[in-house]
This record gives C-alpha cells, structure tokens and sequence, in this order.
C-alpha cells in the first residue's frame, strides 16, 4: 500500500510538471576586494533579475561566498515575489565582506560547491553560477598552491570532469575584472582596435586576460567564460546565463477587439531555442490567447513574434494601458514574463451590432412580420397562377435540348453519388464513357471524386467493356467486403471504409438532367389533367 502510495505522488508531481521545471541555482561569489568596485552595479542588475526576472516559481537560489574558505550566505525558495525581494536585501549586506577577503582560494571553492551541489535533492536540475576574478591565490600553507601549478591544473580538470559525470549540471562563469586587468587594458586600448608591439618588440596584453586555471576548467567543461562589462549591464543575467529576452513593443495605436501583439525575442545562445506561450492575462486575469503559440528563435538572433489575441468585452473604447503577464509550456525561462502593452481601443464592432439590434427591436420584428407576409402572399399568387393555367389547359412547351435523340445521347452518362457527400458540385462525378474507357475513384484529382473524408486517389477504378461497367478495387484496404471485381455494378451499394474506421456507401447510376426530369414530371401532370373528366 505505501509503494502505490509513492507511486501515486509521483505520478501526480510528473503530471504537473514540478518535476522537471524547478532548478537549484548555486551562485559562488568571490569575496576578493576587486568585487566591490563593481558589486552595486552586479547587485542593481544582476542579482536582481535573476531573483526577479529569471527563476520560476519553486526554484531555489543558493548564494555561498569564497576567499580562503567556503561560507553558505543564504539559501531561498522563491515561492512568490516577497520571498525574491528578501533574497535581494540579504544579498546587499554580502557587500560588508568584501574587504575582507585576502585570499582566493579558487580550487577550494570549485569542490565546496559540487559537494554542497550533491547534498541537495536530486529532483531539482542545477546550475552553477560562479563570479570571479579568476585569480588563485590560496593562503599559506593550503594544499593548491600555486608553487604547484600543475596540480594545480590537475585538479581543476578533475573537477571539471566530475560535473560532466552529473550528466545535466550546467556552468557559467562571470569573470570580473582586476584593477591590474583595467589598467593593461586601457594602456592597449587603439582607434584600430589593435595590440601593437611595445618598444621593446613584445606584444602588448589584451583585454581582461584570464587565469589560466579558470580557463583550463572552462575548456574542458566546454563553455565560454563572459567578460564582466559596465557598459553591458543590460539584460545581464540573461547574457551570462543564457536566458532569452522577452521584448515589448511600443505604443499598438489603433486595434480592435483582435489583433496582434508584435513581441521579439532575442536568443543569447549558441544554438535555437524553442518557444512555447500557452496564455496572456491581464489584471483580472483575463485569458487572451486565441491558440497556443510556438517560435523556433535561432542562435544569437532577433526574431519577430506575432501574437494574436482577443481582448475581452469589458474594456471601453478609448486609451487603454493593459498589465499583462505571459506563461509558457516550457522551461526556457524568457524573461521577463510580465510588462504593459499601450494602445487605443477602437471597440468591438459585433458589440455595436447587439446595442443596435437591442435598441432597434420593435422596428426589427415589424419588419420581419411583414416580410411574413409578402413571401405567403407571393406563394398564394404563384399557386393560383398554376391553377389557372392548368384549368386553361395551356400547352406546355417542349425544351428541344432535352428530346429524345439528346437523352439518348446521355445514355452512356454516368453519375456516381457518395451518401452524406455534397452532390451540389455540378457535372464534377459525371463522366461519359465509351467501349474501353477506364475511369479512376478515389480522392484529390481521380475522376471520379470522393471528398466526405480524406482518401488517397484511384483507390479503384470504373471500365466499360462490351456495354457493361465493371468496378475494381485498386487498394483493398479501403474495400474488404469486396474480393473481386464487380460486374454490372450500376445502381449496386459499394461499401468503402477508411483505415480510421470511416464507413461510406457509393453507387454508380446512369446520369438523368435534372432539367429532363422537371420536364417530365410537368408533362406527365399535364397528362393526367387531361386524363380527368369535367366536373371532377
């Protein structure tokens, strides 16, 4: 009973997709002085859209700080705003220990992290966040110094291994720039963008030069390390880890009841990804969407994304600036989800329609009422009209295109007719045929078409031979109750069935005129009226 119980729980946390959609974010930050130039600028743009923008609902962020050891600083569900915005001021007070840190004992802080990685629960995917300078420089006495760099080296790559091994974990790196790396780089800085020779002979550095060990480790995860700008800070986080870009238009003007919102998203990574939006809603939470919609954005692109909506009756003409927030069926993370579209409602014309019909019904039903009457005054004229020239004994006029020698020229017209199938579609499934002639059945150009469901073309065929017509399945899949060519098959039930389970009945008759047929049927009224005797 307990296994079917987890079972059950487990089923139940799949199907909600709270398996799969949550994340463990680890951030590891440097607590090396040359953060704190720059940390106002990383807590203002950084840390506060991954707290507000990137993580979902029911992701946890983990923020630990390094120098010489390793110290958890804070651990968050982010369950609702209130609880990211907590995050964010415990985060500001990580700025007191900055000074502080004298050390940096890099390798140290890599193997912390995977080990308190490892002691979170597996349910959740995780990423590791790591800013640094990049430097190791491990206090006296530690076992990764650098008077050793190619154990040094050894380790980080055995570290970098061991994050492959999780099959799923995934990396980014912000490296921050040192003082030393700002001056080198502006003493390289030229028009050209070039790094010309010093005076003597050697190469100049180029910009923000990193670590070796730092850029070993990236290597063999097979990642890029991103170089900490102060003129990039927009959409940082989204650059760093990947995330794509949500962007709003501006002013819509003009739309009626519907329309299409003009969204972009922009792709910050190497490869395509797959956008799925499964609702918009306003503050009332309003649904807008029509249908879902699906984007492929590709690598490091912008592209476009047309979102047609419908906006509910209870908006009023006139100016309109609408809160909206978007959900998606996927894990993509695009941010950010809420934001305001601005435009100027028109109205709904189908609306103004009901107000007129509401306000104009008394006229409305009088005009109905007397079209009542015009149409019964019309049939009583017509069959009055009848009446009288029958009692006349008015001669009817032969319609010389339907005599005999043209009805015997349609003799070898055949129709074919399919139950539930429109057979107003003119002379399309009547065919003339001659001694040997082959006709084909089936669907999209045969000549003789059914159309009620979806068939392949020529499932059979029609053949004409020695004044008999003869019907032959070419696919028996559509035919099983037929083994056999049928002979003489006009004015026989043919059953078809499609591989869906579709049942159809076609018959194949000789084709009459409808015109002949009205011709007869009015002669043989005259007849009989002819045929009555006087006084009855």
């Amino acid at each position: 009973m307990r296994k079917i119980l987890i079972l059950a729980i487990l089923i139940l946390i799949a199907a909600t997709g709270l398996w799969a959609s949550n994340m463990d974010l680890i951030v590891m930050v440097d607590t090396s002085s040359s953060m704190l130039p720059f940390f106002d600028d990383l807590l203002q743009y950084l840390f506060s859209d991954i707290l507000m923008k990137n993580l979902n609902y029911g992701d946890t962020f983990h923020l630990l700080s390094f120098s010489s050891t390793v110290t958890v600083e804070l651990e968050e569900r982010i369950v609702s705003k209130q609880s990211a915005i907590n995050a964010l001021r415990k985060i500001n007070f990580l700025k007191q220990k900055l000074l502080l840190g004298k050390y940096t004992d890099l390798v140290l802080a890599i193997k912390e992290t995977i080990r308190y990685a490892e002691s979170l629960s597996s349910i959740n995917s995780k990423r590791i966040f790591l800013l640094t300078d990049g430097i190791h420089d491990p206090p006296p006495g530690s076992e990764y110094s650098n008077e050793d760099p190619v154990k040094v080296n050894e380790e980080m790559q055995q570290l970098a291994q061991k994050i492959i091994s999780k099959g799923g974990w995934s990396v980014n790196i912000l490296q921050i720039p040192t003082e030393d790396m700002i001056n080198e780089n502006r003493m390289t800085e030229s028009p050209s963008d070039q790094h010309p020779e010093d005076t003597q002979g050697n190469a100049k550095l180029t910009p923000f030069p990193r670590n070796q060990y730092l850029d070993q480790f990236a290597d063999k995860l097979g990642i890029t390390i991103y170089p900490y700008k102060t003129d990039e800070n927009k959409n940082l986080s989204n650059r760093v880890l990947g995330f794509p870009v949500l962007i709003f238009p501006d002013n819509l003007g003009n739309q009626s009841k519907d329309f299409a919102i003009p969204f972009k998203i922009q792709n910050f990574l190497d490869e395509p990804v797959i956008i799925r939006l499964r609702s918009i809603k306003d503050a009332e939470g309003n649904i807008f969407t029509r249908t879902a919609n699906t984007l492929s954005v590709p690598a490091k692109a912008t592209v476009p994304f047309n979102v047609p909506v419908t906006l509910p009756d209870t908006y009023e003409k006139g100016p309109l600036d609408i809160k909206i927030q978007l959900s998606f069926e996927d894990d993509s993370r695009i941010s950010p989800k809420e934001g305001q579209i601005q435009l100027i409602y028109s109205g709904n014309p189908w609306t103004e329609v009901s107000h007129f019909i509401v306000n104009n019904l008394f006229i409305i039903i009088l005009v109905l009422i007397a079209a009542g009457i015009l149409a019964l005054l019309f049939f009583y004229v017509r069959k009055q009209f009848l009446e009288d020239a029958f009692s006349d004994k008015v001669k009817l006029i032969h319609v010389s295109a339907w005599d005999h020698k043209t009805q015997e020229d349609m003799k070898d017209m055949i129709e074919m007719k399919v139950d539930f199938q429109n057979p107003n579609i003119g002379t399309r499934n009547i065919r003339k045929f001659q001694e040997g002639k082959t006709y084909g059945v089936g669907g999209s150009h045969s000549s003789f078409l059914i159309f009620l469901v979806p068939v392949p073309p020529d499932i059979a065929e029609i053949r004409m031979e020695n004044n008999k017509y003869i019907f032959t399945p070419l696919d028996p899949a559509y035919f099983p109750d037929i083994t056999k060519p049928v002979k003489n098959c006009l004015d026989t039930d043919i059953n078809v069935q499609t591989p869906k389970g579709y049942k159809m009945i076609i018959r194949f008759i000789r084709y009459i005129s409808p015109l002949y047929r009205i011709n007869s049927l009015l002669h043989s009224i005259y007849e009989q009226k002819e045929s009555e005797e006087p006084g009855k």
